[in-house]
């Protein structure tokens, strides 16, 4: 069974490297000539597809030849610098009249060249909207009465390289194959920890791995594109910030008097670097510095502006440097009262709401300023007091049907809060999920009745190995769906000339997002996270 596993893998991989270069490689165009008589002196426009299934043409996708005239012949030159191109159609000249063509060559730097004489022409190119074409000697005469005539290749474009198409796949499949069977899964980080992460400070609550893959998943839905999903984003946003007041807190609410020892803080804040700055760096580098946005570059990399999905990372380091400050205040004016502590905590979080995010300090971002939203964190801090103190007792002591019951109200208030549902139910045009108030109080509630139960209902959903996956990679997950989806929707619209259906972009998209989260996972955060000491949960 084994044996015939790895050949289906490895028919799979061949299969796939061969597809793959024939499009991207041997449908690759370089330029086109097409020689026509000299006193023809319009150019030549070439339009062309991309499509494997269906030929559409657009003038996006046209390119108008430059002319050389010699001995009473014209060579009209397209430029296509690499093109895919799989349909491809040919407008001798403008409006409607007479043109005589000699040849058509068609020239890759991955194949031998596509040569067509008039023979080939004929055969080869078909004409289309009122034109004619006849073989008259070494040249077709294309004539046309009612507007400007069409030649339409009968065949995709497909360069012969016996190299690339049989011989490279095979090489690559080999190398694929000898890949994999020698990295073994359990030495991938972002696999490995999926069971096996352990904090030194406290065992790993793998609910909590589930709830942020849940979160990740949210602002993905949201970016697919469907009204319905509109305004999840904003929520599962919440549900991060939330989520890391909670665990960030942790050390400072088990063990009060780490706020004031100065070597615990330095390594607080130097793992809070090392958990945020090298794959945010990472991502920057090729979103701005390698397209030469240097502005944007610099004011992304000091946490001054937040564009697109970035806005949430100036939020979280505002949140580390306030942190310290907050228990301090705690630690010196409620020394240790539990309930002090936490009403104080839900003041700060009301004050920080209607005071400082929205007079004082902001952050520029897509084109607006935008406020902070530090309490939405600190109602992660709130929840983490309560969460460990004796009152929480009065809740968790209760029959588990209690905490499924109310655990399943707010998973489905969360799933019920996207803009495109309540505008379709209340007053429309209004971004109710980006009220960080209410959804910071909602996420607040989903993270205590996910972990407040080990058997109810919710916290089985959130410990779901594919929940915690996702989970695990969730910062890398965050930060490059954006460009996957981007890429799915630009490739299917080249490779099929239609759009994808939403329910396809988003299994595809958490796919390949999840695919190249595990390689930036464990390649870029895992490594620089395992240099420090594992005091406090990643």
């Amino acid at each position: 069974m084994k044996k015939i596993t790895w050949f289906i893998l490895t028919i799979t991989i061949y299969v796939v490297f061969h597809f793959l270069i024939e499009i991207f490689a041997l449908s690759s165009v370089a330029k086109i000539k097409v020689v026509t008589e000299a006193n023809h002196e319009e150019p030549v426009k070439v339009y062309y597809s991309s499509s494997v299934s269906k030929n559409t043409f657009s003038e996006q996708r046209s390119i108008t030849s430059t002319v050389s005239t010699m001995k009473g012949k014209a060579t009209h030159v397209v430029h296509l610098n690499n093109r895919v191109v799989r349909g491809l159609r040919i407008d001798p000249m403008k409006n409607e009249g007479e043109s005589k063509i000699y040849s058509i060559e068609i020239l890759s730097h991955f194949g031998e060249p596509l040569l067509f004489d008039a023979t080939g022409i004929a055969t080869n190119f078909f004409p289309h909207n009122s034109a004619t074409m006849k073989r008259e000697g070494e040249f077709v005469k294309i004539n046309s009465t009612g507007s400007d005539p069409q030649l339409f290749l009968a065949d995709p474009v497909r360069f012969n390289n016996y190299m690339l198409s049989f011989i490279l796949p095979i090489f690559l499949t080999l190398l694929t194959s000898l890949v994999i069977k020698h990295v073994k899964l359990g030495q991938i980080h972002a696999l490995k920890d999926i069971t096996g992460k352990q904090p030194s400070s406290a065992r790993n609550i793998s609910a909590l791995d589930g709830l942020r893959g849940f979160a990740a998943l949210l602002v993905l839905a949201d970016h697919t594109g469907p009204m319905y999903f509109r305004g999840l984003g904003a929520i599962g946003v919440w549900i991060f910030f939330c989520l890391s007041g909670f665990l960030l807190s942790l050390p400072f609410v088990k063990k009060p008097s780490l706020i004031v020892s100065g070597s615990y803080l330095q390594h607080y804040l130097m793992r809070r670097i090392k958990r945020i700055v090298p794959m945010y760096y990472f991502v920057l580098t090729i979103v701005y510095f390698f397209r030469g946005n240097l502005e944007s570059f610099f004011r992304h990399i000091i946490f001054i502006q937040g564009d697109g999905i970035f806005w949430s990372v100036p939020q979280e380091m505002f949140f580390y440097m306030i942190l310290p400050a907050i228990f301090i205040l705690n630690y010196f004016a409620c020394r240790g009262n539990v309930k002090y502590m936490l009403i104080s905590t839900v003041v700060m979080a009301l004050l920080l709401n209607h005071y400082l995010s929205i007079n004082l300090l902001t952050i520029y971002g897509n084109g607006r300023t935008l406020s902070l939203v530090p309490e939405v964190f600190i109602m992660g801090i709130a929840m983490s007091y309560f969460y460990h103190s004796p009152y929480s007792s009065l809740i968790t002591n209760r029959p588990k049907i209690l905490h499924d019951i109310i655990g399943i109200i707010v998973l489905v208030v969360v799933l019920l809060s996207s803009d495109g549902f309540l505008n379709s139910v209340f007053n429309k045009g209004i971004n109710y999920s980006w009220n960080s108030e209410i959804y910071g109080y909602v996420a607040a509630l989903l993270l205590f009745f996910t972990i407040s139960h080990e058997k109810s209902i919710l916290n089985k959903i959130m410990s779901s190995f594919l929940l915690r996956a996702v989970g695990i990679v969730g910062f890398s997950f965050y930060l490059i769906h954006g460009g996957v989806l981007s890429s799915i929707k630009t490739i299917a619209m080249s490779l099929t000339g239609q759009e994808l259906g939403p329910s396809v972009i988003l299994v595809t998209g958490i796919a390949i997002t999840y695919f190249f989260s595990v390689i930036t996972y464990s390649l870029i955060e895992r490594p620089v996270m395992l240099k420090t000491t594992d005091r406090e949960k990643v």
